[in-house]
């Protein structure tokens, strides 16, 4: 249940000035690393702008640019043995909670996830492993002793075009957003001692294959490409988080805005709808300028909303800051173009104007 806590809130009158802006603003690029679940179709792991899925035979990475048009490039490797799956190779280090709608029942918690998967003999004596963070994808192609890296071609399908350009990187156009695969680099460990060998791109017949210099072929070969792309993110639907803090148990307390009717409210919260008219004012907007602020509250291990609810008024609301007291009351911070945006009796002042600001609660 949503507690009645104090809540402090300072608004002024910048949301419709900063709309112009939103779709850049939400674009800082994660470092964080990639995590990969089982899907059911395959091993998925998401990123900004993102989808990228792993089967046995290759991979799917599936991108949505800033007008939310949707492309895919499907890598397969060529010759692949019908038998290879991909497996999870580490231990599972992470689960994921997917709090999505107002059905508490259809909820997704404890989903475990893994940072790297490995395709064991997708061709004699070669393994591929996959592992990225951010917008960069990793596949490292395991070469045996014996096995030769020369035989391993790799044909890729969903773009317009593919080109090598002057510092030898595969470019793919047609997607919507230019995607490139780095010059790969390679290297053998041999008695401790990491050694560089010598390896490019080369096209062929329409497939990427690798041109790798003198090595050893009695020890294993590594050679790692990368794959990289830059879009915006952002939207008109997109419910940005905005602010974050923690208490001393370890519980997250979020505020982000939304122009999205169906974000998850728990029972008693303070307001259980968005705008006036419960689709976030939609109905008298081409488009949701007027966004509610959300403000939610999760467990330490993040498998529990404990509680959220919408705050806004009929305008625009967004959220700069908040913190939160040794008391548990969460403070928030951010600006409003909603004359009807709720008040206190005892707040000050009780008129709306342009760059009004209340700050500290009474």
């Amino acid at each position: 249940m949503f507690r009645r806590k104090r809540l402090a809130f300072g608004f002024c009158f910048y949301w419709i000035l900063a709309l112009g802006s939103a779709s850049a603003a939400y674009t800082a690029e994660p470092s964080l690393p990639a995590l990969f679940e089982d899907s059911g179709r395959g091993w998925l792991t998401r990123g900004p702008g993102y989808d990228f899925v792993v089967s046995g035979a290759g991979a799917t990475l599936k991108l949505s640019d800033q007008s939310g048009r949707k492309s895919f490039l499907r890598m397969t490797v060529v010759g692949a043995h019908r038998s290879a799956r991909a497996v999870p190779e580490d231990s599972s280090i992470s689960h994921r909670n997917y709090l999505i709608g107002p059905d508490a029942s259809r909820w997704r918690r404890n989903v475990p996830a893994w940072s790297r998967v490995r395709v064991s003999s997708v061709l004699p004596g070669v393994d591929l492993i996959y592992h990225g963070a951010g917008r960069s994808i990793e596949y490292d192609v395991i070469v045996a002793p014996g096995a030769d890296p020369r035989s391993i071609r790799i044909r890729y399908t969903g773009a317009r075009s593919m080109a090598m350009d002057g510092d030898g990187s595969v470019v793919f156009q047609g997607l919507g957003m230019e995607l490139r695969q780095h010059k790969p680099t390679a290297y053998q460990e041999i008695r401790g001692v990491r050694r560089i060998v010598p390896a490019s791109f080369r096209l062929d017949h329409g497939a990427v294959a690798f041109e790798i210099g003198e090595f050893d072929p009695a020890h294993t070969l590594v050679i790692d490409p990368v794959i990289e792309y830059a879009t915006f993110l952002g939207g008109a639907q997109g419910d940005p988080i905005l602010a974050m803090a923690t208490d001393a148990s370890g519980a997250l307390y979020l505020a982000g805005t939304t122009g999205t009717p169906t974000i998850p409210v728990t029972r008693g919260a303070y307001q259980t709808s968005c705008g006036s008219d419960g689709l976030c004012d939609s109905s008298t907007s081409a488009i949701a300028i007027n966004a509610d602020v959300y403000v939610a509250k999760f467990s330490s291990d993040g498998s529990t909303l404990e509680y959220a609810t919408y705050l806004g008024g009929t305008g625009g609301d967004i959220p700069r800051s908040i913190a939160v007291d040794s008391g548990g009351n969460l403070y928030v911070g951010g600006f409003s173009s909603s004359a009807d945006f709720p008040i206190t009796s005892d707040v000050f002042p009780r008129a709306f104007a342009p760059r009004t600001v209340v700050s500290s609660p009474s």
